[in-house]
């Protein structure tokens, strides 16, 4: 093995590793990315100092990648999978062309040391220009976190023409087998890989209609739920309108004969029911929706006020870690909700240029949280977010700081 050598399995697995750290754009330094490089680099060399079989090396590469990516893009294992077998996609595909090219040189591409050189020169080549239309591919389309059995069978086909793809390259390299028939072989392997990544796009797609279909009935839930709350309300509130001038009258009697402890009961009393009467508002935030329906009754009848506060930025949470978040609180905030003037549940969200800032806090009038933070805390780990917990001015805070998605 040569210099050559050497230096070729660095630019491949920096070729490799700058598409996935290009693609995520995070900022977590060069410094592992040559670390990562440096690894599968030093994988590679060792394989073909030793002659080792195609199917290690591709294994170990593969486990090599998949954990860099887990480092940059923790919590998007569907994501990761794909760019990992997309990755070895490409290489396949670059070096059947790069085989078929050189059979123009030479009947045995691997042992000709001349054509061996132009042969990996082109193959890299290849592998560059496609994985730059692959990075502007996969900005336009978005892979999502949803696993379903369609996507399942697609990886595992992927990860099995991988294997019979590595099985074949060692059968025409060591047994210098490279026939019409072997040609054949790897060319309908490379067609069936580009298949199935058609079939992936194609199940993206279907599930992003799934999904634009389930909000959209999400939405006419919320809608028809509010409508509904709202038109009983407004059926109470009308009757205690015309109601009111006696209870006026009532009170400005007791108070002219100064029956105050009978006046207060009355204000009491009719504060009382008409706060069980108050109207929803449309949030414009189908999961703040959702949640605050679930507990409208609980929020009425403990006369709480919601204040909300949302920044109309997208954030990094997806909805349904979203939506737990909100059920975690809301479920413990109802409970412990209290004050000496007003009960009060507050949702503010804002933005930093790397940070996404969600606050949720409830009055609590002897400042102790009693807030089990276990389930929030679970999910904000996955984000590699922080959670921090305070007692302020008779107000339980809790600040949740997760760093952003940066844009592909």
């Amino acid at each position: 093995m040569g210099t050559f050598d050497i230096v070729t399995n660095f630019i491949e697995a920096f070729i490799s590793f700058y598409f996935i750290y290009y693609l995520f754009h995070k900022r977590k330094g060069i410094v592992p990315l040559l670390l990562f490089v440096s690894l599968k680099a030093i994988n590679t060399t060792i394989h073909n100092y030793y002659a080792l079989p195609e199917m290690s090396s591709t294994v170990t590469s593969t486990i090599i990648i998949y954990l860099y990516t887990c480092f940059l893009n923790k919590n998007h294992v569907i994501q990761n999978i794909f760019l990992i077998l997309l990755i070895n996609v490409i290489v396949n595909i670059s070096t059947t062309l790069g085989m078929l090219i050189s059979l123009t040189f030479s009947s045995s591409p691997f042992k000709e040391e001349y054509v061996y050189i132009a042969l990996v020169i082109i193959v890299k080549t290849i592998s560059i220009i496609l994985l730059v239309l692959a990075y502007y591919f996969i900005n336009k389309t978005e892979i999502l976190s949803i696993k379903t059995k369609k996507l399942y069978s697609v990886l595992t086909s992927f990860f099995l023409l991988d294997v019979l793809y590595c099985l074949c390259i060692d059968y025409i390299y060591y047994d210098e087998v490279f026939n019409n028939y072997m040609i054949s072989i790897i060319i309908l392997i490379n067609v069936l890989t580009l298949y199935l990544c058609f079939i992936f796009f194609e199940s993206q797609k279907e599930q992003k209609e799934l999904l634009k279909l389930q909000k959209r009935e999400l939405q006419r839930q919320n809608s028809d739920k509010i409508r509904q709350i709202n038109q009983n309300n407004v059926l109470h509130l009308e009757r205690w309108k015309h109601d009111m001038k006696y209870v006026f009258s009532f009170l400005e009697t007791n108070i002219n004969e100064k029956n105050y402890e009978q006046s207060l009961d009355a204000i009491h009393l009719y504060s009382s029911i008409l706060s069980q009467y108050n109207l929803f508002h449309d949030l414009k935030n189908d999961i703040l929706n959702s949640v605050l329906i679930d507990y409208y009754e609980n929020i009425i009848n403990n006369n709480i006020h919601i204040v909300i506060g949302e920044n109309k930025e997208e954030n990094p949470i997806n909805e349904d870690d979203l939506q737990s978040i909100f059920n975690s609180f809301m479920k413990q905030a109802v409970l412990y909700c209290s004050s000496t003037y007003r009960k009060e549940i507050s949702i503010f969200s804002s933005s930093s240029l790397e940070y996404f800032l969600l606050t949720l806090q409830y009055t609590c009038i002897n400042n102790q949280s009693h807030f089990n933070q276990s389930e929030i805390q679970q999910i904000i780990h996955r984000y590699q977010g922080l959670l921090k917990m305070d007692n302020e001015n008779e107000n339980f805070i809790l600040r949740l700081m997760i760093p952003k998605r940066n844009e592909t």
